[in-house]
């Protein structure tokens, strides 16, 4: 199949990022960076944590309702590969700006506005994924582009050998079999879900606890992890649209 000359560069570097994320573990970095933070979280009120917990739920889950569903937009799918790219890296840079000036805000009232900023970024994060969707051309008011979707938020920010699991099923996405995709009603441990979201974003939103000093460091957080979302979503879009051109290699485990 012919590839214009973009298109093959973004291929050979999706070969490489693939490798990676096939090979992800939980280095010990990793680790005690998560223990670390475990210890941080004891200090935080347990009303705190559960107030969070039940705000994600509540936004997820509108979301899979399609409450919160963006607008379909008026213009068509770019034709190439590379004005998708340019369409949703222009979307990855407004919402990081967006995060940074929300970050900004909650950063100045220390633990108890933080707590509201984390349901707030994860707005933030998901309406991103919304138009970057769009932008590859894939409808998410397809309940199964939602759950995509979600999957994206979970593999930016998992840890080690889930985020190898996470990704070997969106690897496979378009071929998976519909039982093989969360069932409609999301009817799992938010607990769990929160505390693997809020480990994997490691010491940075935490530090926004802190009153006055939290602010730049929230608005430095919100805006890095919105763009490492950003990023990891941008190459699964590559990834799914390469695919769907029939190149049968970027489903195989590479040797």
């Amino acid at each position: 199949m012919f590839l214009d000359a973009y298109t093959r560069q973004i291929y050979h570097m999706l070969t490489q990022w693939d490798r990676e994320m096939l090979k992800k573990k939980t280095g010990l970095v990793d680790r005690m960076v998560r223990q670390m933070q475990k210890k941080i979280d004891n200090l935080i009120p347990e009303k705190v944590h559960a107030t969070v917990t039940t705000a994600l739920e509540v936004a997820i889950k509108a979301f899979m309702t399609g409450v919160s569903l963006l607008p379909v937009p008026s213009e068509p799918r770019p034709a190439t590969l590379q004005l998708m790219d340019e369409q949703a890296s222009a979307i990855i840079q407004k919402y990081k700006k967006v995060a940074a000036i929300e970050g900004t805000g909650t950063g100045m009232g220390g633990i108890l506005l933080a707590a509201i900023d984390f349901p707030a970024l994860i707005a933030i994060k998901i309406k991103m994924l919304q138009e970057m969707a769009w932008a590859y051309g894939y409808d998410i008011r397809r309940p199964t582009e939602r759950y995509y979707l979600i999957h994206l938020f979970l593999l930016a920010f998992a840890s080690g050998e889930s985020q190898q699991r996470i990704y070997r099923k969106i690897r496979h996405w378009d071929r998976l079999p519909i039982m093989a995709r969360p069932s409609a009603d999301l009817d799992f441990d938010w607990r769990e879900f929160y505390t693997e979201y809020r480990e994997g974003i490691e010491t940075k939103k935490t530090l926004g606890f802190i009153p006055v000093i939290g602010t730049p460091v929230s608005a430095w957080a919100n805006f890095s992890l919105t763009g490492t979302l950003g990023e990891v979503a941008q190459n699964a879009f590559r990834l799914r649209y390469l695919q769907s051109l029939c190149i049968e290699e970027l489903y195989a485990d590479p040797r």
